[in-house]
């Protein structure tokens, strides 16, 4: 099992470049295959929409807040104040490593996320937990390569198979839908792929918490 996860700046230096709006969000391969992706990059002069969209929180496995991007790009490189600010709070690697870190999502709003992986029996736990003050709307996503089958079981259980394995998704909040989103293997080339989205109108302080499971398949 490996996991990716992003706890850098947005570009470098305040400027944009190759950024993505990405803070806090991660990739999971487990059991010889891609189990949940990036979206990948697709464009950039060619299709100036479709640029944005695969920069966007949405397209990442991380949680957008009042439906607000972190920071705004203003061309296809440049990027408006960068007020972000990611830290990592936590790091402990070892046979169960653990992962902490936060940045700020908006005006006076913190997302802080915590990653533990298990690899034997495998499971993922996160745990988001967004500061602030009021009532919002928080969305969390989480993208699927493309080869994997993605089923609802109710809104707070999904269930991705592969070939090998049985992957059980649960969320600690209701409001999971399964959407259609696309995924980028390559410069130019997107592909279908499942996508799950969990909606919530909350006052924060807010804690989410999603697990993973995953046992293998029976073998015919």
């Amino acid at each position: 099992a490996h996991l990716f996860f992003d706890a850098g700046d947005i570009g470098m230096r305040g400027r944009g470049g190759h950024g993505h709006l990405d803070t806090l969000s991660f990739e999971l391969w487990a059991h010889g295959a891609p189990l949940i992706v990036d979206s990948g990059t697709y464009a950039y002069t060619f299709d100036p929409k479709a640029r944005k969209q695969f920069q966007s929180v949405r397209a990442h496995n991380t949680i957008i807040v009042d439906g607000r991007e972190p920071a705004e790009f203003v061309t296809l490189w440049g990027l408006r104040a960068d007020q972000t600010r990611p830290r990592v709070l936590l790091w402990e690697p070892g046979e169960s490593p653990s992962l902490e870190a936060e940045y700020h999502c908006g005006p006076s709003i913190v997302h802080r996320r915590r990653v533990l992986l298990t690899r034997e029996p495998f499971r993922l736990e996160v745990t988001d937990k967004v500061y602030g003050n009021g009532t919002h709307d928080v969305e969390l996503f989480l993208h699927f390569h493309p080869d994997v089958a993605v089923s609802l079981k109710n809104d707070r259980t999904a269930l991705a198979i592969t070939n090998t394995h049985a992957y059980s998704i649960q969320i600690s909040q209701p409001g999971l839908s399964l959407d259609q989103s696309f995924y980028s293997p390559s410069y130019g080339i997107k592909v279908p792929n499942s996508s799950l989205r969990l909606s919530t109108h909350s006052p924060l302080p807010l804690t989410l918490t999603t697990s993973i499971h995953g046992t293998p398949r029976p073998q015919k």
